[in-house]
C-alpha cells in the first residue's frame, strides 16, 4: 500500500510496483485526475481541465461526503497499468501542482528476456505488428525501455550484444525518443543514426496501453541487417542539455557479424577491388574489431600473396607490432620499418556498413607479399611466419573502441596458379567502390604509443609515431595512397619530408 494525503506537499510522492495499491485519502472538496505531464494537458485544454482520455485515472468529481478516499490499483505484472511516471491534479486545488508518481518493475529481474523472432507471429507480441519478421531465421529480438526506473529520464538496459539479423524494439512511457549518439555522455542525434523520430509522449494507462495513442506510438524497431558492426550509443535526444539532470537515456548494444562470418571465409579473386594486377587468385582476409570487447578477429590464417582489409568501429590506430618473448602475442610496440596508420582515424558505425558523417569507405589494406619481401614479419621457427598487429583505441567507459591486437599467420598450404593479371580481374564483375583506401608502407618506428583519440576520418603524418622511418633519410615516411574508383585502381607514391605536414586525400 503506497497511502498518499491528498492534496500533496510533494511534486513527487514515490515509486508503486506492479500489484501495489495506491491510496488518496482527504478531507474537504476534492478529487483525483490523472493529466498528460508535469505541466498538465496541452492546448486548446486548460492544463487541468479534464481530458477525459479513455481508460484515465479519475476519481469522479470533487467530493466531501465519505469516502474521501480513492484507491488506484496498479495490477499485475503485464497485464496491469503500463510502467511510467503517472502525473495527478487535484481539480479544486491546482495551485498546490502537479504530483508524479512512478510506478516501475523492480531492477533485480529481467522482465524482458531476450526471445526468439519467431515469438512475434503472435498477437500477444505487440498485438502482431513485427510478425513478418516472425520467419528470420535464426533472429532473436531484444527489447529496451524505461519500465525499472524511478526516474523517467533513465533507460536501464546492460549492454548487450546482437548479431547481424537481431532486432532491437525500443518501448517507453512518457515522452522520449531514440536516438543514436556518439558517446554514452552525448545527447545529441547523429545524422544518418538511428531515429526513432521526433519525442513522442505515451500517457501510461491499463493493460499496457498508451491512453493518448495507439501503443505503436512509443515504440521503435531497430534491424540490425547490414549495419556496421560495433557499439551503437543510443539516447533520449536533449536528455542532459534540455533537462539539467545528469542521467540522461544512455544505453548502448554492441553488434556483430554473425559468429561464422568473424570473419568470413575469404574469397578468390576478392582482391580485384583493391588491386586488379594481384589477379583472381588473391584473396581478402577480412579483420574487425567485433569480437567480445571490441577486440579484433584473433590468429587468423592468410596465404603468402593475399590482401589485410582491416575496418572497425570507433577511433582506432593500426599499425605492425613486434612480438611477445615468451609467446609470439602482438606488443603495443611498433614493429621498426612497419607498417602502420599514422594516427587513429574513427568510424561511428552506420547502415549499410557506413561510417556515420563519411561518404567514403574507412578501411586499411595491407599486403602480405610486399611485407614479406621487405621482411617485415615474424618468424616464429621451423619456416613458419607471422605478422603481428596492434590498434590504439579509445579505452574510455562507455566509448566505442579499446585497444587490440591480432595475428596473421602465413598458411603455407594456399596455393596460387599464376592468375596474377589485371586482365583476369577485369573479366569479373567487381563490385564498384567510391572511395579511399589507405596503405602506408613503411611506417615510422616509436618508443612510445599513446591511446587513439582522433574524431576525424582523414589520414595525416601526425601520430605516436615519432622516430625516423627505415628508408635511409631522417625523418622521411614513404606512402602509397590505393585510390579505388569502381574497378580502376591508381597507386600514388608520395614522399613526405616533415611528419608534421598533413596530408588527407578525399
Amino acid at each position: 500500500l503506497l497511502n498518499v494525503p491528498w492534496p500533496s506537499s510533494n511534486n513527487y510522492v514515490g515509486t508503486a510496483h506492479p500489484s501495489d495499491v495506491v491510496q488518496f485519502s482527504w478531507s474537504g472538496s476534492h478529487n483525483v485526475m490523472q493529466v498528460y505531464n508535469w505541466t498538465g494537458n496541452l492546448p486548446p485544454l486548460s492544463p487541468f481541465q479534464n481530458a477525459n482520455f479513455t481508460n484515465q485515472i479519475y476519481s469522479g468529481p470533487p467530493r466531501s461526503s465519505p469516502p474521501t478516499t480513492f484507491i488506484w490499483s496498479v495490477g499485475s505484472i503485464y497485464s496491469g497499468h503500463r510502467p511510467g511516471s503517472y502525473f495527478f491534479v487535484d481539480e479544486n486545488s491546482p495551485a498546490g501542482g502537479i504530483v508524479a508518481i512512478g510506478l516501475t518493475y523492480e531492477e533485480s529481474e529481467n522482465f524482458f528476456p531476450p526471445q526468439p523472432c519467431s515469438r512475434l507471429s503472435s498477437a500477444e507480441y505487440y498485438d502482431g505488428r513485427y510478425a513478418s519478421y516472425a520467419s528470420r531465421p535464426g533472429c532473436t529480438f531484444y527489447q529496451v525501455n524505461n519500465y525499472q526506473t524511478e526516474a523517467h529520464f533513465d533507460w536501464v538496459s546492460p549492454v548487450f550484444a546482437i548479431e547481424h539479423g537481431d532486432l532491437v524494439i525500443f518501448q517507453w512511457s512518457n515522452e522520449h525518443n531514440v536516438v543514436q549518439v556518439h558517446d554514452v555522455t552525448s545527447d545529441v542525434a547523429l545524422p544518418g543514426g538511428v531515429h526513432s523520430g521526433s519525442k513522442r509522449n505515451c500517457v501510461p494507462g491499463p493493460r499496457w496501453q498508451c491512453i493518448n495513442q495507439p501503443q505503436e506510438w512509443a515504440e521503435h524497431l531497430f534491424d540490425s541487417t547490414n549495419h556496421r558492426p560495433g557499439m551503437v550509443h543510443i539516447s533520449d535526444e536533449c536528455a542532459y542539455t534540455c533537462t539539467g539532470h545528469t542521467t540522461g537515456m544512455n544505453m548502448q548494444f554492441f553488434i556483430q557479424r554473425v559468429d561464422d562470418q568473424r570473419p568470413p571465409p575469404p574469397q578468390p579473386s576478392s582482391c580485384c577491388q583493391f588491386d586488379p594486377t594481384k589477379g583472381i587468385d588473391c584473396r581478402v582476409i577480412e579483420i574487425y574489431n567485433d569480437e567480445e570487447g571490441m577486440q579484433f578477429n584473433y590468429n587468423i590464417s592468410a596465404g603468402s600473396k593475399d590482401l589485410v582489409r582491416f575496418r572497425w568501429a570507433g577511433s582506432l590506430q593500426i599499425y605492425q607490432s613486434t612480438a611477445a618473448a615468451s609467446n609470439n602475442a602482438p606488443t603495443s610496440t611498433p614493429l621498426p620499418g612497419g607498417e602502420g596508420m599514422l594516427r587513429a582515424v574513427e568510424c561511428i558505425p552506420g547502415p549499410n556498413w557506413s561510417c556515420l558523417g563519411i561518404n567514403y569507405p574507412v578501411e586499411w589494406i595491407f599486403d602480405i607479399e610486399k611485407a614479406l619481401a621487405e621482411g617485415r614479419y615474424i618468424d616464429t621457427g621451423f619456416g613458419n611466419r607471422q605478422i603481428n598487429f596492434y590498434a590504439l583505441g579509445e579505452n574510455t567507459e562507455g566509448f566505442t573502441s579499446q585497444n587490440t591486437g591480432t595475428i596473421i599467420w602465413i598458411d603455407r598450404s594456399v596455393s596460387y596458379n599464376g592468375n596474377r593479371s589485371a586482365v583476369a580481374c577485369s573479366s569479373l564483375s567487381s563490385s564498384s567502390s567510391s572511395g579511399v583506401s589507405v596503405t602506408t608502407s613503411p611506417a615510422a618506428s616509436s618508443t612510445s604509443a599513446s591511446s587513439a583519440s582522433s574524431t576525424s576520418s582523414t589520414v595525416s603524418s601526425s601520430s605516436a609515431f615519432t622516430s625516423s622511418a627505415n628508408t635511409g633519410t631522417a625523418g622521411t615516411v614513404s606512402l602509397a595512397y590505393s585510390v579505388t574508383r569502381g574497378t580502376c585502381c591508381i597507386v600514388i607514391p608520395l614522399i613526405i619530408t616533415s611528419l608534421t605536414t598533413f596530408i588527407a586525400i578525399i
